[in-house]
C-alpha cells in the first residue's frame, strides 16, 4: 500500500521532466562523440503566434517585444535574426523535436537491453453460490528484477518478489510468500559469439551520433539559409531605391529634352520616348515595391514569425557589406594572386614601351597602352588562379567526402548491409540453447523475509532446434546479398555526386567572385557614360535616345552589382557550410572554421563503422 502511494505521486509532468533528463543526457553524451564537446541543447520552443500581435505572449527579441499594429517597424540586423530564426522557426523546432524523439527511442532501448523491472498486482474477488456459501478472496504480489541482454546473446535475469493470499477473515488466514530467482540463457551457436544480439543496439547509439552531426550541419545550413533570404530582401529593396533613383534621373531628362523641343533642338518623339521610359520606369518600381513586400512576408514566416510583425532587415547591413567587398575566396591565396597580376602588368607595360616609344604621350596610346597591360594582367590572374582553383577543389572534394553526413549513412549503410549478410547466413546454423537458473522461497506459511536457501530449486535446460526446410533462410540470405550489392552501387555514386557537387559549387563560387569583379567595372563605366550623356544632352551634343541608354544601363549595372556581391556571398558561406566549416552558436550566429568538422571522432570511436564486405561482397571504391 505505501509503494502504491509512492507510485501515485509520481505525475504525468515528473514523467516528462525524467523523458527529458534521459534524452538531453543521451544527446550531450553523443555530442562529446561526434563533435568532440557538449553544446546546448532544449526543444522548448518559443515561436510567437497571431495572438502575439494583439499584445499577448509577445516574442522577446534581445529583451524587447517585436512591434505590431500601429507600432513602427523595427529594423533588424543579421545576428538579430539569426537569433530570431533560431528561436521561433518551425522548420529549426522540427529538427531539435527530431533528434530529442530518437534520442528518447535509445534511451528506452537501452533500458530494454540493460534495466530494473517490476511490478505491483492485487486482485479482490467476493463469489456468492445460489443456496451456497460466499467467497471472499485476496491475493497480490510485488515483483523487482534485474535483467541483463549479453553482447554475445545472453540473457541474464535476477528476481525477487513478495506474494500474499487472503480470504479477508482476519490475519491469521492470510498468508505471505517470497522467492528469489536468478536465470540465465545463453546461444551456444546461432547467434552467440559474434556480437550479433548486440547489432540493433549497436546501430541505434552509432546512429544517434551521426544525428547529432546531421543537426549540427542543419544548424549551419539554416543559418545559411537564414542569411541569404536576408540578403534578398535587401536586394529587393536596394533594386527598388535604383529604380527611385532612376525615376529621379528620367524626369530630370524630361525637363531637358521639354526644353530642347521648345528650342527646336529635339523632335517631339525624343520626348515622347523619353516620357514613355519613365512611366514604365513608373510600372517597375509598383512592381518591385509589390515584390519587396511579398519577399518580406516570405522571410517573416521563414524566421517562424507572423507576417502582422512590423520587422524589416536593416538596409545599414548591405551598405555594410558594400563597404567592406567581398570576403576572400576560400582555400584560395588572393595575396599571392594579386602579386602575380601586378608582376605581369609591370612586364607587359615594359614590353609596350619597348615596342611602342612615345605612346605614353599620345592620349590614344595611352588607351591602347592600358588595355594591353589590363589584358595581359587579367591573363595573368586567370590561369593562376585556375591552377589554384584545381588544387583547391581537390582538397575541398577530400573535406567533403570526410565531412557530409550523407556520405557517412552512405558508409554506413553498405557497412550494415554487408553486416546483414553475416547476419542472416548465420541462421542456416542449428538453434542450441543453454539456460540455467536458481530460486528459493520464504518459510511457509508467514516468514517471507526467511529464504530457504538451503532448500533451493536449479535447473538446466539444453535446446536443440534445426529445420530441414531452409527455404526462408536462402531466400532472405540471397536477398541479402542484393541490398549489400545494392548499397554498394548507391555508395560508389554518392560518392561521384559529392565529387561533381563540391566541384560544381566551388567553380560557381569563383564565377560568382570573378562577376562580382566585373560587375564593379561595369558601374564605373556605366556612371561615366551617365554623367557625359547627361552633359552631352543639356549641351545639345546628345540625344534623347543616348541619355534613356546610359540611364537605363547604370541601373542595370547598380542592380547587377548588388546581385553580384549578395549571390557572391550566399554562395560562398553555403559552401563553408556543406565542408562542415562553420559552427553555430546557441544565439543562431555561425562562425568560419579554420579547419572542418569531420566525422572521424565517430569513425575513431565505432571501429566498425569503415565499410565491411562479406567475403562474396565486391569491394568498396575507395
Amino acid at each position: 500500500m505505501t509503494l502504491a502511494v509512492l507510485l501515485s505521486g509520481c505525475t504525468p509532468a515528473q514523467y516528462a521532466r525524467q523523458a527529458d533528463k534521459a534524452a538531453y543526457g543521451l544527446i550531450q553524451d553523443k555530442q562529446a562523440v561526434a563533435l568532440g564537446e557538449q553544446r546546448p541543447f532544449t526543444i522548448d520552443y518559443a515561436r510567437a503566434d497571431v495572438g502575439a500581435v494583439e499584445g499577448r505572449s509577445r516574442l522577446l527579441l534581445r529583451g524587447e517585444p517585436l512591434p505590431a499594429g500601429d507600432e513602427p517597424v523595427r529594423l533588424l540586423s543579421l545576428s538579430e535574426c539569426l537569433e530570431l530564426a533560431s528561436l521561433a522557426s518551425a522548420d529549426f523546432q522540427d529538427e531539435k523535436e527530431t533528434l530529442y524523439i530518437e534520442a528518447l527511442a535509445l534511451a528506452n532501448q537501452r533500458h530494454d537491453w540493460a534495466g530494473f523491472f517490476g511490478a505491483l498486482t492485487g486482485t479482490v474477488s467476493h463469489d456468492k453460490i445460489q443456496d451456497g456459501p460466499e467467497i471472499n478472496a485476496a491475493s497480490g504480489a510485488f515483483e523487482v528484477g534485474f535483467a541483463q541482454r549479453l553482447a554475445q546473446g545472453g540473457l541474464l535475469t535476477l528476481g525477487a518478489g513478495l506474494t500474499v493470499l487472503s480470504d479477508l477473515t482476519g490475519i491469521h488466514n492470510t498468508e505471505f510468500g517470497s522467492f528469489l530467482t536468478a536465470e540465465l540463457a545463453q546461444p551456444l551457436w546461432r547467434g552467440a559469439w559474434r556480437g550479433f544480439a548486440y547489432e540493433d543496439l549497436y546501430r541505434a547509439e552509432r546512429d544517434l551520433a551521426i544525428s547529432v552531426l546531421e543537426y549540427e550541419r542543419f544548424t549551419q545550413t539554416f543559418s545559411t539559409r537564414i542569411t541569404s533570404d536576408f540578403y534578398q530582401v535587401l536586394q529587393d529593396l536596394d533594386t527598388l531605391k535604383n529604380e527611385e533613383d532612376n525615376i529621379v534621373r528620367l524626369e530630370q531628362a524630361l525637363r531637358r529634352t521639354q526644353v530642347q523641343v521648345e528650342g527646336g533642338q529635339a523632335s517631339r518623339i525624343e520626348q515622347d520616348q523619353t516620357e514613355k521610359n519613365l512611366l514604365d520606369a513608373q510600372v517597375r518600381l509598383a512592381r518591385l515595391r509589390q515584390q519587396y513586400q511579398s519577399r518580406l512576408d516570405r522571410f517573416k514566416i521563414t524566421m517562424g514569425i507572423s507576417t502582422a510583425f512590423n520587422v524589416a532587415p536593416d538596409p545599414a547591413e548591405l551598405a555594410a557589406l558594400t563597404r567592406r567587398g567581398p570576403a576572400p575566396i576560400p582555400m584560395v591565396d588572393e595575396q599571392a594572386l594579386a602579386a602575380i597580376a601586378e608582376q605581369a602588368a609591370a612586364e607587359a607595360a615594359a614590353r609596350y614601351d619597348a615596342e611602342h616609344p612615345g605612346a605614353a604621350g599620345d592620349p590614344v596610346g595611352r588607351e591602347a597602352r592600358e588595355a594591353f597591360i589590363r589584358r595581359w594582367r587579367d591573363q595573368a590572374y586567370h590561369d593562376a588562379l585556375e591552377a589554384q582553383v584545381a588544387h583547391a577543389a581537390y582538397q575541398a572534394v577530400d573535406i567533403a567526402l570526410h565531412a557530409r553526413p550523407e556520405v557517412l549513412r552512405g558508409r554506413v549503410a553498405v557497412r550494415d548491409a554487408g553486416r546483414n549478410v553475416l547476419i542472416v547466413a548465420d541462421r542456416f546454423n542449428p538453434r542450441v540453447d543453454l539456460a540455467l537458473g536458481i530460486g528459493a522461497s520464504g518459510t511457509r506459511p508467514n516468514e517471507p523475509f526467511r529464504v530457504q536457501f538451503h532448500r533451493n530449486e536449479r535447473f538446466a535446460e539444453l535446446l536443440l532446434d534445426y529445420s530441414l526446410d531452409q527455404t526462408d533462410n536462402r531466400d532472405a540470405y540471397r536477398l541479402a546479398l542484393i541490398a549489400e550489392s545494392r548499397e554498394l552501387r548507391r555508395y560508389n555514386t554518392l560518392i561521384d555526386d559529392t565529387r561533381l557537387d563540391v566541384i560544381d559549387n566551388y567553380r560557381e563560387l569563383i564565377r560568382a567572385r570573378q562577376t562580382y569583379d566585373l560587375q564593379q567595372r561595369n558601374v564605373a563605366v556605366a556612371e561615366r557614360r551617365q554623367r557625359l550623356a547627361a552633359l552631352e544632352q543639356a549641351a545639345g551634343e546628345a540625344s534623347a535616345r543616348d541619355v534613356l541608354e546610359a540611364e537605363e544601363g547604370l541601373r542595370d549595372a547598380q542592380n547587377g552589382l548588388t546581385e553580384a556581391l549578395v549571390a557572391y556571398e550566399t554562395t560562398r558561406i553555403e559552401f563553408l557550410a556543406s565542408l562542415g566549416l562553420l559552427d553555430v552558436d546557441a544565439e543562431g550566429q555561425y562562425h568560419e572554421r579554420e579547419t572542418a568538422m569531420r566525422f572521424t571522432r565517430l569513425s575513431d570511436y565505432y571501429g566498425s563503422i569503415d565499410i565491411e564486405s562479406s567475403e562474396e561482397g565486391a569491394a568498396f571504391r575507395p
